[in-house]
């Protein structure tokens, strides 16, 4: 219940994503920001402009949704890699390693 809570005071739902209130930031970039790419709660508050509550509250919801968005993540990767985007494993790292350059 403590987690739904969280989930709508930081976040709204548009056409299917999550997004945090009064902003045009997508929540899982910001998770996967922490979770992916290795990066400090501090710097993904400093990188997106949030509060500590507003990165909690994307990796709760993060969390509470994995399955489906690391499903969708990975069919995303699929695509770029059919359509001859990149290879998805030197993709994902090279997301990952600017993720921690960031900082």
């Amino acid at each position: 219940m403590q987690d739904k809570l969280v989930i709508e005071t930081h976040l709204e739902f548009k056409d299917g994503q999550a997004y945090f209130i009064d902003r045009s930031i997508k929540v899982e970039p910001v998770a996967r920001m922490h979770i992916n790419g290795g990066a400090s709660i501090e710097e993904v508050m400093s990188h997106y402009g949030l509060d500590r509550a507003e990165v909690y509250a994307a990796l709760t919801y993060f969390f509470d949704n994995q399955e489906t968005l690391d499903r969708r993540y990975e069919e995303s990767l699929a695509i770029g890699k059919q359509a001859g985007a990149v290879d998805s494993t030197a993709f994902r790292a090279e997301i990952e390693r600017r993720m921690r350059d960031r900082s």
